[in-house]
Formats: structure tokens, sequence, C-alpha cells
């Protein structure tokens, strides 16, 4: 991870983790475990970081993979002109004009989603 390889370093992660499990090794396991945890977080976006709704997050993947507005319509099953409202607003957002700088800053994961509010339980409501 400190070398700017995160994809390297969870594969040598996952590695070590199988071979402690593999040799019972407890204490590598402690180590692979707190090595993966401190991965996560430098791999975590930059505070700074967009903040987008889950809808308009799932509609910059689709730009940044290359897909169309009719596209998109199609793969999460609404109107083309609701996705080019979506796209206004990540417009807006982000401060960008192109699809291209979209699909960069997805690139570089400066783009996270909003959390989903979480449902009211019902069993408390009843």
């Amino acid at each position: 991870m400190r070398l700017g390889e995160p994809e390297q370093a969870d594969r040598h992660l996952t590695a070590a983790a199988y071979t402690a499990t593999a040799c019972s090794a407890a204490r590598l396991g402690r180590e692979v475990a707190a090595a993966t945890a401190e991965a996560a977080v430098a791999a975590a976006p930059a505070e700074e970081a967009y903040m987008l709704s889950q809808r308009e997050y799932e509609i910059s993947q689709l730009v940044s993979q290359g897909c169309t507005n009719r596209q998109i319509a199609r793969t999460l099953g609404v109107s083309h002109k609701t996705v080019e409202t979506h796209l206004g607003r990540i417009f807006a957002k982000l401060e960008v004009s192109s699809r291209a700088e979209i699909a960069n800053m997805i690139g570089r994961n400066t783009v996270v989603a909003r959390p989903r509010a979480r449902a009211k339980s019902l069993a408390g409501a009843s």
C-alpha cells in the first residue's frame, strides 16, 4: 500500500490470510487482519471526495464504463430524460463539463455514494 499499488497489496494480503488459515497461525492471522484494516483505511477516499446520491453514483459508474444515456436508462429501468436530469446534477456537483471527466473522477475514487437512509423498523412501529 505504501508503494501506491493497492491491487498488488490486496493480492498479497489475501494470500497471507489463506496461508495463515491453512497453517493455523493465529499470530500471522492477527497481523494480516491488522494490515488489511490499514489497507482499507489507506484505500478510502479522501475527506474532500465528492458526494453523490446512490442513483447519481450508479449513473456515474455507467458513464465511466462508456454507456450512453439510453443504455443507462435501459439498465436502470428509467427514462432517458431521468438520466439526463441526474447527469445535470452530477455535472454540477462534480463541477465538470464532460463525461470523460466523470469517468476520470470515478477511476480515481474521488466520488463516493451517500449512504442510503435506514428504513424505520416496522417492528417498533407496531
